[in-house]
């Protein structure tokens, strides 16, 4: 068995406990953190969305420490789970519960091979694939089976947003010439400083949206230039400028993407929506730095009015995470009116160079030495080992492995007489229960006898032994 394989099955679990850990501490500091800059927007944009591409360097430093053993500060524990747990990886519960489950599993594949009920066949494969996957798999790999399930279904969602947005885009019309007149003169004004911007109507969308991740295209509804003045007009589009020229929607992308990775946790989830709410208040900051709070709430607010008073059919409900608009669904239009209007705001687009430099920098040295930072099995040194158990204790190794096992001559005749007890044979039947005192009498005879240290590294011989 190749070393890393050896290394995932003794370590796999606290691999995964390191990783939950890490990505909490470093999400929950970005959080509070990002908290006490309620005020700056831009501050709590550029601080969490830096934590969030951490994250990534996170886990790939904590994997290498981890692999290597390197890491300068580690925090010891002892493994919750019982002897029995430890011998058989992947299960839980109490032996008697583990017995009855392999029972009822192995009973029903026997009767699905035997040809008992229709579609034996399948019936069979179907109770063999689940009890090898509930009774065979190590619990870090029960874990890995989940995080992809999960990965697939959120990639499945996001390409599916990205699919219907495309749809969206490709159904809309041209403007009329009086409109693009409109819309040109508007946007050929010196405080918006880009040149060109695709304009495009679209029945299906109730308010203005970016569509497009490269190249990205403005959809306005149908009614849109008659509802508004020049003046509202204007707010509104600087306000969807403001996101092309910060190539809002590559980076709304690749947010989302790192969001499918870490579907899991709830606090990626938390930095996900703040990082959202502040990009859009970044571009209010733009339209604020012309137009008056009170105007732009107004325009805000006639806006949402008649979005409100559109038909709520399927086609004009469109909502999708890849596309950028005025409105947020996480950012209630009561909220930001109020915002909008706070004298303590601090209407800032952009950090400087040198203070966007040296945040990069602290979040990343912070997710290199939470990386570094491990929680570890409680182990002995081979000497102790051998000092306290001399007698017992002798080196086996495996005809494919590359490592050593540990083991007391009793303890791998009792392993190896109670899988065969487990497995049956061809003339007879497996014994459960027999295997259960088994189990106990080997407790009883070795386990009780060691300390907590001892316990620890002879079961994570037994449990790289009995998974190969």
């Amino acid at each position: 068995m190749p070393q890393s394989m050896n290394f995932l099955i003794a370590e796999g679990n606290f691999i995964y406990l390191n990783l939950l850990l890490q990505i909490t501490f470093l999400s929950l500091t970005s959080l509070v953190l990002a908290l006490q800059f309620k005020k700056n927007a831009v501050v709590r944009y550029a601080l969490l969305y830096s934590s969030l591409l951490s994250l990534i360097l996170l886990c790939v430093s904590s994997v290498f420490i981890q692999a290597r053993g390197v890491g300068f500060l580690h925090f010891y524990i002892e493994s919750p789970t019982a002897y029995f747990e430890q011998l058989l990886p992947g299960l839980s519960g109490d032996a008697a519960n583990l017995s009855v489950l392999q029972i009822l599993a192995e009973s029903l594949s026997t009767l699905a091979d035997s040809g008992v009920h229709p579609g034996s066949s399948s019936l069979s494969s179907i109770f063999n694939v689940f009890n090898w996957i509930i009774f065979k798999l190590p619990f870090f790999m029960l874990l890995q089976i989940l995080w992809v399930s999960g990965f697939f279904i959120f990639t499945i969602g996001l390409l599916r947003s990205i699919h219907n947005a495309g749809r969206i885009a490709q159904r809309s019309i041209k403007l009329s010439a009086p409109e693009y007149q409109l819309f040109n003169s508007v946007l050929s004004q010196d405080r918006f400083g880009i040149s060109q911007l695709h304009c495009r109507k679209s029945a299906n969308i109730k308010a203005p949206v970016l569509v497009g991740i490269t190249f990205p295209v403005l959809l306005v509804p149908n009614d849109f230039f008659e509802c508004f003045d020049e003046s509202g007009i204007s707010a509104i589009l600087c306000h969807e400028v403001a996101h092309v020229m910060r190539k809002d929607p590559i980076f709304n992308f690749l947010q989302k993407l790192i969001l499918t990775v870490f579907w899991f946790h709830p606090l990626v989830h938390r930095m996900d929506r703040m990082i959202s709410r502040a990009r859009e208040e970044i571009c209010d900051n733009y339209v604020l730095a012309q137009e008056r709070a009170v105007d732009y709430g107004e325009i805000l607010l006639r806006l949402n009015l008649n979005q409100s008073s559109k038909s709520q059919d399927t086609n004009n409900a469109f909502q999708s995470d890849v596309v950028l608009g005025v409105f947020s669904s996480d950012w209630n239009l009561e909220q930001r009116i109020g915002d909008l209007l706070n004298h303590k705001r601090e209407i800032l687009m952009h950090l400087s160079q040198r203070s966007k430099t040296i945040l990069n920098i602290s979040v990343v040295a912070a997710a290199l030495t939470i990386s570094a930072c491990q929680v570890a099995a409680q182990n002995v040194t081979d000497q102790a080992l051998a000092q306290s158990d001399r007698e017992d204790v002798v080196v086996k190794q495996p005809v494919d492995s590359g490592v050593t096992q540990t083991l007391g001559p009793r303890i791998a005749e009792g392993i190896a007489e109670i899988q065969g007890l487990m497995r049956g044979g061809e003339d007879s039947e497996p014994d459960m229960e027999r295997a259960k005192e088994l189990l106990d009498e080997l407790r009883d005879e070795r386990y009780a006898r060691m300390n907590n240290f001892e316990r620890l590294r002879s079961s994570t011989s037994i449990q790289i032994i009995i998974y190969r």
